[in-house]
């Protein structure tokens, strides 16, 4: 299987604790659903995804979205999360002021 190939990753209620920091060659991957799993941290290599359009995060533990998320990202136009989560996403609040629109669940 030629993981490049892959565009949509669904991942969720799998119990996973964390993601390997080889995610970011996914290069290709548009919409990756972690929703639902004991995550408490994205590895830096996610940042690297520059396909990615969709993130779900919802149900995690997640407290910070790695700083290469933002950076230099021009396809990600969706992060599904809590409305809680903005107290605690420094980063992501930061990302927002910079976009012309959100939308909350």
């Amino acid at each position: 299987m030629n993981m490049h190939k892959i565009i949509w990753f669904n991942m969720e209620n799998n119990q996973l604790v964390h993601l390997p920091e080889t995610i970011g060659q996914l290069a290709n991957l548009y919409k990756l659903s972690l929703a639902n799993n004991p995550l408490q941290r994205l590895p830096d290599g996610i940042g690297y995804m520059r396909s990615l359009a969709y993130l779900d995060r919802s149900g995690t533990q997640l407290k910070m979205f790695p700083d290469t998320m933002f950076m230099d990202n021009p396809n990600l136009k969706e992060i599904k999360v809590e409305p809680s989560c903005f107290n605690h996403h420094t980063n992501l609040t930061m990302f927002l002021n910079g976009c012309t629109g959100y939308r909350q669940n």
